[in-house]
């Protein structure tokens, strides 16, 4: 089964799935219903994104990641072909919801492939990554059901803590950033805080909106027992954005 875990988690595949499903949690929670077209949108994107910074990262990956980078090494091809078919159909899936699925790839995209610099200019490069997945969340959501304003606030409010704190937890396991400076301990304290503020602020939210807290409060549960292995981190802590939006997809 390791070789299974090792293609779900180092391909990017399992980090890709967390975007759909949340996708499909605030479709619901902004009062639709989730949408094929904007979920392979987020999906391929995402494992674009993602396949193209495993594959340009891999000399800067060799310490902090090593069985990643071997993984990467080992099916470089596969990988390079998956991207480039996730990126086109990516692009074709925005093509096909309009102008503002285009200026969504673009700005993601174009993130992605600076994220190599950004994140050596950016202390605190959760902040980015966070603002990224939560610009194309309710975004590729918002494609399938326009929400009001107070819906959009609220989903942001709840969503994006959990976001913010899943990015700080994999930047304190490479020690990048504002972490090298602070250190680790310090860098998961304010992890597991911004996770329970948004899973806090589940009790004030409007009912078709709660639900989403339960990503917050599934990322913070994991926070709590964090390891630093090249497994579990991923594993566990994307895993706490996967099942926390199934739970809000199966509550809405």
């Amino acid at each position: 089964m390791l070789p299974l875990l090792d293609a779900l988690l180092f391909s990017g595949l399992w980090v890709a799935i967390a975007a759909p499903a949340l996708v499909a949690a605030a479709s619901i929670a902004f009062g639709g219903a989730p949408a094929p077209v904007p979920l392979a949108f987020a999906f391929t994107g995402t494992f674009a994104v993602y396949g193209l910074d495993r594959l340009r990262d891999r000399a800067d990956d060799a310490d902090r990641a090593p069985l990643r980078t071997a993984f990467v090494e080992r099916h470089r091809s596969a990988l390079l072909a998956a991207t480039l078919v996730s990126g086109v159909t990516a692009a074709v899936c925005a093509f096909a919801l309009g102008p503002r699925a285009v200026g969504l790839a673009a700005i993601a995209g174009g993130i992605g492939a600076l994220h190599r610099r950004l994140k050596r200019r950016i202390l605190v490069k959760g902040l980015y990554i966070a603002a990224v997945w939560l610009l194309v969340v309710l975004g590729a959501a918002s494609l399938a059901a326009p929400p009001t304003r107070s819906a959009l606030g609220w989903a942001a409010a709840l969503l994006g803590p959990a976001l913010f704190a899943n990015a700080i937890a994999f930047t304190a396991r490479d020690r990048e950033g504002i972490v090298a400076r602070v250190g680790r301990r310090q860098a998961m304290a304010a992890a597991v805080g911004w996770s329970a503020i948004g899973s806090l602020l589940g009790f004030a939210a409007p009912p078709d909106v709660r639900p989403l807290a339960a990503v917050p409060l599934a990322t913070f549960l994991t926070l709590l027992r964090f390891r630093f292995d090249e497994r579990y981190a991923p594993f566990v802590v994307d895993g706490a954005l996967v099942v926390g939006a199934l739970i809000a997809w199966g509550i809405g």
